[in-house]
């Protein structure tokens, strides 16, 4: 067995604590760093890099997002409302009814088919192979789109003024700016009914459905919450009177976005729908009619001075701007879809 010395082994040990030392901290406890240096493109890999450089501030940043009209379908009417599934734009057109534009490449949408809706489309709603038009006076209609090019008029039922509509299961939720909320059995789309009507004090404009709760923008009297777990039977569950006229609204998480028209945007706590408070606003430059809210940000519709406002929720109590890309005519709705957002801007069509 061979023998090794106590010297030895001394050694190896002070090599070995001296080493390890160096891999974190000198002798004198000094933490060794490297920092990287950006303010030279020397090692850059612009290959695949695709971040910015900064070299004046020696940072690797982002590139700032920048927002454009990148395509445009001119609608021969005004357009009003838009919805937005898989690759087709539906649009409703106050004079010229419904019309479905091909948007599969963003940068040229293509009108694919249209039908006079034969009184004045406000808003639309698709779900499955229908789409579901508010066409003010003469009510609701149902058209068949399973083939986009020729849409196909299937059902309808006449009301006063429809202008905002929402369907959830077998029922549509309509706004209707003389009746207040309608709900309308569509289980037969070829036959839809009547289901029940709540009466709301103002003007109904805007309607979202969310669980057992339809929130319904009522104009001068804000945010109304009605009960339709029956929808035989709705019953108020709560209100809040916003600022200005309520119009739009949407529902994420525990939060009502409401469009309030002069005083931009509202956020409604309605983690208790019997009792809405105010989470927080933001007052858009313009007349906010439409609004769509994906993930963190809010995007307004808002008429004139605004275009698209991009407003950033992810505190809702504290609704901050993030930037805003100009219309040529007056934002009236938005959708958005992936990496776009589709604005129905009234006399300019689908921006």
């Amino acid at each position: 067995m061979r023998i090794v010395s106590s010297r030895a082994v001394l050694c190896i040990v002070l090599f070995s604590v001296a080493f390890l030392s160096l891999l974190s901290f000198d002798l004198y406890g000094m933490t060794n760093t490297y920092i990287e240096d950006f303010s030279t493109k020397q090692y850059c890999d612009t290959l695949n890099t695709t971040a910015w450089w900064d070299t004046i501030a020696g940072e690797l940043k982002l590139h700032e997002l920048t927002y454009e009209i990148v395509g445009t379908y001119d609608t021969p009417g005004l357009a009003w409302g838009i919805y937005v599934s898989g690759d087709y734009a539906f649009i409703a057109d106050v004079q010229e009814g419904l019309h479905i534009i091909d948007i599969s490449d963003p940068t040229n949408p293509i009108l694919l088919g249209t039908i006079d809706t034969n009184g004045n489309a406000r808003d639309v709603y698709v779900d499955g192979d229908y789409a579901f038009v508010a066409d003010d006076i003469p009510g609701l209609k149902v058209i068949d789109i399973s083939n986009p090019a020729v849409p196909d008029l299937q059902g309808y039922l006449d009301l006063s003024e429809s202008r905002g509509i929402c369907v959830s299961g077998d029922y549509a939720y309509i706004s209707d700016m003389l009746d207040g909320l309608r709900i309308i059995d569509i289980s037969n789309p070829a036959s839809p009914s009547l289901t029940a009507t709540y009466n709301t004090p103002e003007t109904s404009w805007g309607v979202d459905v969310d669980g057992d709760y339809a929130y319904v923008g009522d104009g001068l009297s804000g945010l109304q919450i009605v009960d339709i777990s029956d929808p035989t039977s709705p019953t108020l569950a709560g209100s809040y009177d916003t600022p200005s006229h309520a119009l739009a609204v949407q529902i994420s998480g525990n939060y009502a976005y409401v469009a309030d028209w002069a005083s931009g945007l509202q956020v409604i706590d309605i983690s208790d729908p019997t009792n809405p408070s105010l989470a927080g606003s933001y007052d858009t430059p313009g007349y906010a009619l439409g609004l769509f809210v994906d993930g963190d940000y809010a995007y307004i519709a808002d008429e004139l001075a605004g275009g698209l406002q991009i407003i950033d929720i992810s505190d809702p109590t504290n609704p901050t701007p993030i930037d805003y890309c100009d219309t040529p005519d007056a934002a009236r709705s938005v959708h958005v879809s992936g990496k776009y957002a589709y604005v129905a801007d009234c006399a300019s069509g689908l921006q």
